[in-house]
């Protein structure tokens, strides 16, 4: 195993959202200002890439067909 290529790897994996046990949603990203970020549609479980996300809080919207759940998310 190649110690560089494994810590790339982990680097990756650390800039991912995971999120599991969704039924079928959107998923949107938005700055503390209002902007969209980012906006997915997921079923089940959703990866989501955060590695373009600069340094900060953001807020998390898992938009399902009877609601929308939201929070806070820290990207370090």
């Amino acid at each position: 195993r190649d110690p560089e290529m494994s810590r790339g790897l982990g680097d990756v994996y650390k800039r991912q959202l995971h999120i599991d046990n969704v039924g079928e949603c959107v998923i949107r990203i938005f700055s503390m200002q209002g902007a969209l970020v980012l906006q997915q549609a997921a079923y089940g479980q959703a990866e989501i890439a955060t590695g373009n996300l600069s340094k900060g809080t953001y807020l998390l919207q898992v938009v399902e067909p009877n609601g929308i759940k939201q929070s806070k998310m820290v990207v370090r």
